[in-house]
């Protein structure tokens, strides 16, 4: 299962403490998708400089574990998604690098997420609410989250 760490689909915003993310994707089911690659990224210790391309050695056994989620908005939705990777990511001891969407709405989530045992070389406490934005700009959805480290 290639996966390509690339800046063209997120990147890292200046905070002080914590880390800032924004994603952005021409759909909104990209966009859950790219926050997932993200999430992956910044658990492989990628969150500045060259591009990252990581193969698996070897046949390296892929894990699926399904999300389904509903919150009041998609902005929130987007939120709750990220904790749960996090949450699951932890449980499993995987880092979960593709999604796939089964069903999106604006306010619930039905996807499958892929992982791979690998050494996570930055832990990600939680997503929060705090500095979360959805914005459309043109024809991109772009989405600002803050995650606690």
């Amino acid at each position: 299962m290639p996966f390509e760490c690339s800046e063209n689909n997120f990147e890292f915003l200046d905070h002080p403490t914590d880390l800032k993310i924004r994603v952005q994707a021409e759909s909104l089911s990209g966009l859950f998708c790219r926050l997932c690659e993200a999430i992956a990224c910044t658990q492989l210790g990628k969150t500045e400089g060259a591009k990252i391309i990581f193969l698996p050695k070897g046949k390296k056994k892929c894990f699926r574990d399904k999300i389904e989620l509903e919150a009041s908005d998609t902005e929130s939705l987007l939120v709750e998604f990220a904790n749960e990777i996090i949450s699951l990511s932890d449980a499993n001891n995987l880092i979960y690098t593709k999604c796939k969407i089964d069903l999106l709405t604006n306010n619930q989530i039905r996807a499958t997420i892929m992982g791979i045992k690998r050494k996570k070389y930055l832990d990600i406490k939680a997503a929060t609410y705090h500095d979360a934005e959805l914005i459309k700009i043109g024809n991109r959805w772009v989405f600002t989250l803050l995650m606690d480290i």
